[in-house]
């Protein structure tokens, strides 16, 4: 998934990409765990250098398997649409 999607896919379609995540909550129990982020993606697009903003929310599930910390589930979902975080 690094090498292929994040390494070679982003990297043909933008010039340039920059990810921040901010209110970052992390829940532990035991052997699993789960973090609840939102992000904004910003870049410029490399065929045309068109901008792109786009904003999210994402959850991470992970379990601790031989004293490691493995990612099991991911779940992208938009912005809510009213209140205190709306999207664009």
């Amino acid at each position: 998934m690094k090498a292929n999607f994040y390494e070679n896919t982003l990297r043909e379609a933008f010039s340039e990409r920059k990810l921040t995540i901010k209110d970052v909550v992390i829940h532990a129990y035991r052997d699993a765990a789960w973090v609840e982020f939102y992000w904004d993606f910003v870049a410029k697009l490399r065929k045309d250098g068109t901008a792109l903003t786009t904003r999210g929310r994402e959850s991470q599930v992970y379990r601790k398997n031989k004293g490691r910390w493995r990612l099991v589930h991911v779940h992208y979902s938009g912005m809510p649409v009213t209140g205190e975080r709306r999207g664009s």
